[in-house]
């Protein structure tokens, strides 16, 4: 069984991050986590037409959501984005333990490239 330490897990979510369509990713977007935030100019990641990421330009911080889609691949892309999450009897676990929010937005910290 091959071992994976954390740079090597780094390493492959930056080359999955690469793989992504250039289109996946929209520059200069106005968005806002909820109503109490004024909205920002941010770089957005998509799914299928829904939005599960998006990160402040110029700021080291991270907004995910699953948007209400608890699949593999959801979880796939937030994962190499950092985020953390695994699956136990079907419910959506990330960090400590703590249970995932379904459809909520999640204010966390960007991981470091390796380049």
């Amino acid at each position: 069984m091959k071992v994976i330490n954390q740079k090597t897990r780094t390493a492959m979510q930056y080359e999955f991050v690469k793989t992504l369509s250039p289109n996946t990713f929209t520059q200069q977007e106005m968005f806002s986590p909820n109503n109490s935030v004024p909205a920002k100019k941010c770089t957005v990641l998509y799914l299928f037409g829904s939005r599960i990421a998006a990160s402040p330009n110029g700021s080291n911080r991270l907004y995910i959501s699953n948007a209400g889609y608890e699949t593999r691949t959801t979880k796939d892309r937030l994962n190499a984005l950092g985020a953390g999450i695994y699956v136990r009897a079907g419910i959506w676990y990330w960090k400590d333990g703590e249970q995932f929010p379904s459809n909520q937005w999640i204010e966390t910290l960007m991981p470091l490239t390796p380049y």
